[in-house]
């Protein structure tokens, strides 16, 4: 099927965190774009983001969780199945037969970037600080394929919702010759 990043990140400067948590306000447009998205679907993520997580919301209901850690004992698990992996090689078996969510945080897009289809990036207009990117989306290898402004629903900033898709490769003519 599909290997998906799903994120929200500020739309100058890619910022997605700041001292653990996020530099804006609770988005509600944004958290139903996610949970629609995500809904039902495997969502991997790192321990860092596990840890974020309140513990009403862990793990996400109705999607499998999968925390990515070199450190399995490190997860703390209070209630419900979360499945914990040293490494990638597991869930991209899974995303060759299930739509699979990578929902961060930055080392873990960065691990996923190459292996995905598809991002789905929500910017959030303002200006924001933080300490740790989105990692960078060049256009030689994505397409954005919609975008959508969102000004309404109860929240504090702007948003755009952007899907963007991975390129075709061009072929290789290998052995051929000139």
């Amino acid at each position: 099927m599909s290997l998906n990043i799903i994120a929200a990140a500020g739309k100058g400067n890619y910022v997605i965190w700041v001292n653990g948590d996020l530099p804006w306000p609770k988005l509600p447009s944004d958290m139903k774009n996610f949970r629609n998205l995500t809904i039902g679907h495997p969502v991997v993520m790192g321990r860092k983001t596990w840890d974020s997580l309140l513990e009403e919301y862990r793990p996400l209901p109705g999607r499998e969780n999968i925390v990515l850690t070199r450190n399995t004992s490190s997860v703390k698990i209070n209630k419900g199945q979360v499945i914990v992996h040293k490494n990638i090689d597991m869930i991209l078996e899974i995303a060759k037969t299930e739509e699979v969510f990578v929902i961060g945080g930055a080392e873990i897009y960065k691990l996923f970037m190459p292996h995905t289809s598809t991002i789905y990036l929500t910017f959030v207009w303002g200006d924001f600080q933080g300490d740790t990117c989105f990692p960078p989306i060049y256009m030689s290898d994505w397409l954005l394929k919609s975008k959508e402004y969102c000004s309404k629903g109860g929240d504090p900033h702007i948003l755009t919702f952007c899907k963007f898709i991975r390129r075709a490769k061009p072929p290789c003519n290998v052995g051929s010759t000139y």
